[in-house]
C-alpha cells in the first residue's frame, strides 16, 4: 500500500488535507481518498474501472490520464497545474461532499473526474491516523537524509583522497616526463655531434684523398712535360716550408699537356700549402 498526504487549496479560507492511498504501482486500480479540515473528515473511493471510463470519456490514453490524475492528488506537479473544487463549499457538518479535480492547461480547465466523499463518524481517529502517518513519513526522510548526508560526507573524503592522489601521479608524470625529455636532448645532442664528427672526418677524408689524386696526375703531368721539354734544365728543391693558415702559401704553375692528336693544351694550377687544395684550370694560353 502506497500513502501520499499533500495540502489542497480549496475556495475557502480553510486549509484542507488530502490522503491518497494505492495499490501497484499507480492508480489504475483505483484509489482511496480522505479529506480533512482539522476537524470534520470525509472518505471516499475511485474504482479502477472508474478510471478507465474517465480517461475514455476524456478521450485520451490510459497511462497519460492516470499520469495527470497522480499528479494531482500527490502533489508531484505545480500545484497552479490542478485545481480542486469542493460541493458544497463550505462543507459545515455534510454527510456527503463531492470533490472535483481538473487540469489548467494553457488557460484552459478541463476535469479530469469526481469523487464522492463521504462523512467519517469519527473523524478524531482518521485525524490521529494522518498525523501519525505524516510524523512517520517525516521521521523516515529524517533517517534517510541522514544516511545521504553521511553517504554524501564518505563520497566527500573519498574525493579529496583521490584528487590529492590524481595531484601527486600528476607531479610524478610531469616529473618523469621532464628527465626522460632531458635525456632525450642529451642523447639527441651527442648523436648529433658523433654525426657532425663523422661528416667532418669524411670530409676531410674526401679532400686528402682527392689532393692526393690530384697531385699524383699532376706529377705524373709534370714530369712528362719537364722529361720532354726540359731535359737539360735542373730545378733546385724547396725548402721545407711550414704555413700557419690557409692562402698564406699558393703554388701557380703552367702546365703544357700534349694530347693523342699532338696538340698541346695549357692548365693553369693552384695548390694551396695549408690545406692542401689543389686546383686545375684550363687556359687558351699561357
Amino acid at each position: 500500500m502506497h500513502t501520499s498526504v499533500r495540502e489542497i487549496n480549496l475556495c475557502s479560507d480553510t486549509s484542507y488535507f488530502l490522503r491518497v492511498d494505492w495499490e501497484g504501482c499507480n492508480f489504475s486500480t483505483g484509489f482511496q481518498l480522505l479529506l480533512t479540515d482539522g476537524q470534520d473528515a470525509w472518505r471516499g473511493e475511485v474504482r479502477g474501472e472508474v478510471v478507465c471510463n474517465e480517461a475514455e470519456e476524456l478521450e485520451m490514453p490510459l497511462e497519460r490520464y492516470i499520469e495527470d490524475v497522480e499528479q494531482a492528488f500527490t502533489g508531484r506537479e505545480n500545484s497552479n497545474t490542478y485545481n480542486f473544487t469542493l460541493t458544497p463549499n463550505p462543507p459545515g457538518h455534510s454527510s456527503t461532499l463531492t470533490l472535483t479535480y481538473e487540469k489548467m492547461q494553457k488557460d484552459i480547465s478541463f476535469r479530469l473526474g469526481c469523487v464522492l466523499l463521504k462523512a467519517v463518524p469519527e473523524p478524531a481517529e482518521a485525524v490521529r491516523n494522518l498525523l501519525i502517518h505524516s510524523l512517520q513519513r517525516g521521521n523516515n526522510l529524517q533517517h534517510h537524509n541522514q544516511r545521504l548526508q553521511e553517504e554524501n560526507e564518505r563520497l566527500r573524503g573519498e574525493q579529496q583522497h583521490i584528487t590529492a592522489e590524481l595531484k601527486r601521479y600528476v607531479g610524478g608524470k610531469e616529473a618523469l616526463e621532464a628527465e626522460l625529455y632531458s635525456r632525450f636532448v642529451l642523447v639527441l645532442n651527442e648523436k648529433k655531434a658523433k654525426i657532425r664528427s663523422l661528416q667532418q672526418d669524411v670530409t676531410k677524408l674526401e679532400e686528402m684523398r682527392c689532393t692526393h689524386l690530384l697531385a699524383e696526375d699532376l706529377i705524373s703531368v709534370c714530369e712528362c712535360d719537364v722529361c720532354r721539354k726540359c731535359r737539360r734544365e735542373r730545378a733546385a728543391p724547396l725548402m721545407n716550408i711550414q704555413t700557419g693558415s690557409p692562402l698564406e702559401l699558393l703554388f701557380i704553375a703552367y702546365l703544357s699537356i700534349e694530347s693523342e692528336q699532338s696538340n698541346t693544351k695549357d692548365v693553369l694550377v693552384m695548390i694551396d700549402d695549408f690545406t692542401k687544395f689543389a686546383m686545375a684550370v684550363p687556359t687558351p694560353n699561357q
